[in-house]
């Protein structure tokens, strides 16, 4: 039962962070396209998505490629 909450939980850090990521980055865009911020904000932001993303994704990259069993991967170890 553990291991089957740790599995979830790392599934959903991994996919909320994703998704944070690229909320972070099109809310970064919209800021520089016009929207009222402070001019430093948006490259703050854009910066925040951008590592959101790497490194979540990075996460399940690297988690897959090693077999990790809670991506239910097949490959042998």
């Amino acid at each position: 039962m553990v291991n089957l909450i740790k599995k979830f939980f790392y599934l959903f850090l991994d996919t909320s962070g994703s998704f944070l990521g690229v909320f972070l980055i099109i809310l970064g865009i919209w800021m520089k396209e016009g929207k009222p911020a402070p001019a430093f904000t948006s490259w703050v932001v854009i910066t925040l998505g951008i590592c959101a993303l790497a490194i979540h994704l990075s996460h399940y990259l690297v988690a897959r490629k090693h077999g990790s069993d809670y991506f239910r991967t097949t490959r042998e170890r």
